[in-house]
């Protein structure tokens, strides 16, 4: 038996005046309480590394039992519905909390589609110090895919 304690939150910033460029940014912290001598099974363990997490990594690349995330992306509009990305993202995993960092890093270029309030297709080239990775998916990276029904979505505001 163990618990699991999660934070997340995006922040969509315009920069340019015109809103035609825009700086998004996300957290992500997870820590998981155990009674002594009790472990997480490593399948519900946190994980970084794949579409979402440091995109420079394969799926599920790091696991343990605490996390903490950082990503960013600067969106340029290209088209009305076509941007181009420029991304950055840090994070690692620990057995301690005490002993989480941002040591794992990727970062990259990517293009979304999008209509008004949803991503149609994205592709991003990411690397790390394990190389580059494709990622194409149908969503936006930074949606809060985790949130569920007692869930409550709180402002972020700087």
């Amino acid at each position: 038996s163990f618990s699991r304690y999660e934070a997340e939150a995006a922040h969509f910033m315009p920069v340019a005046m015109d809103g035609n460029v825009v700086l998004a940014l996300r957290g992500w912290i997870v820590a998981t309480d155990t009674a002594p001598g009790q472990h997480v099974p490593f399948y519900l363990a946190p994980s970084l590394g794949g579409s979402n997490t440091l995109r420079g990594y394969n799926d599920y690349r790091f696991h343990d039992r605490h996390l903490a995330l950082f990503n960013t992306e600067v969106r340029v509009a290209v088209w009305e519905h076509l941007d181009a990305v420029g991304l950055f993202e840090a994070g690692n995993v620990a057995s301690k909390f005490g002993d989480l960092n941002l040591d794992k890093t990727s970062y990259g270029f990517g293009v979304r589609l999008h209509t008004r309030t949803a991503t149609i297709a994205r592709l991003d080239l990411a690397r790390s110090d394990e190389g580059w990775k494709v990622v194409f998916r149908m969503n936006d990276p930074f949606r809060l895919s985790r949130h569920h029904r007692r869930t409550a979505l709180v402002p972020f505001a700087p």
